[in-house]
């Protein structure tokens, strides 16, 4: 794990936006803004997903012109980062018990690649995996301990749950070995994954003292996650804005 310099900018604004991760209670508060990377860039634009060479003629046609990102290094102009997860880990919403999603999440293996690559889920949410062509792949969860045991997936669709967990759970493919979806499982839905542009919202949170987390995965396969955390305080009715300055 790999701990970075945060930069917190907080402000009061009189609007909300359009993305949500639950429904704004009565006097509860809303944390928006951006995730961002201000050290080198990992690669060059256009990076491709594959590690290794594709010999699938068929895959390749599917892709075209547009193979798929290294969503590993992926970066806005400016900086932002797509596929980063920001949570509320400490704050006055551990203090209740909150609805798991009655509705499974979905995700989908779309011409070898997972969509979407990061994601959150309630504890003990279905979790479905389906695919949307006809090639065989063998979906693999990856143990989250040295005593833990993985699974292979042998048929998709397949629907399965987890518990709340300390870390991102990972799946991979044992048939295309750059297929990758990191999973994280908590027991609140104050969470979001960025987006395109690096932004992020998390409505609905009562008011009190927070401690928000960001994880983002290694930009290389011999590198440690890239992580930061911040503290604030929020106030019933609040919009504020939370950029996270990565390094």
């Amino acid at each position: 794990m790999r701990r970075t310099a945060v930069a917190v900018v907080l402000a009061a604004s009189g609007c909300g936006g359009e993305t949500t991760t639950s429904a704004p209670e009565p006097a509860s508060t809303t944390v928006r803004g951006v995730v961002r990377w201000s050290g080198a860039r990992p690669g060059p634009p256009g990076t491709i997903v594959c590690p290794i060479p594709v010999s699938d003629e068929e895959l390749v046609r599917a892709w075209g012109s547009e193979f798929p990102p290294n969503e590993r290094s992926e970066l806005a102009a400016d900086g932002g980062m797509p596929h980063a997860f920001v949570w509320a880990d400490q704050g006055p919403h551990r203090e209740r018990e909150w609805p798991v999603p009655a509705e499974p999440f979905e995700l989908r293996v779309v011409a070898a690649v997972y969509r979407p690559h990061v994601f959150g889920l309630g504890a003990t949410q279905s979790l479905r995996i389906s695919a949307t062509d006809v090639r065989t792949y063998a979906p693999h969860v990856v143990p989250q301990g040295p005593s833990a045991v993985g699974a292979t997936i042998s048929a998709l669709p397949f629907t399965t749950s987890f518990a709340a967990q300390a870390k991102p759970v990972v799946i991979q493919d044992d048939v295309y070995a750059w297929m990758q979806a990191f999973v994280f499982v908590l027991d609140h839905p104050f969470f979001a994954t960025t987006d395109a542009a690096g932004r992020f919202e998390i409505r609905g949170l009562p008011p009190g003292e927070y401690r928000f987390q960001v994880w983002h995965e290694s930009f290389t396969a011999d590198r440690r996650s890239i992580e930061g955390e911040t503290r604030i305080s929020l106030r019933a009715g609040d919009l504020r804005d939370l950029d996270f300055d990565l390094r």
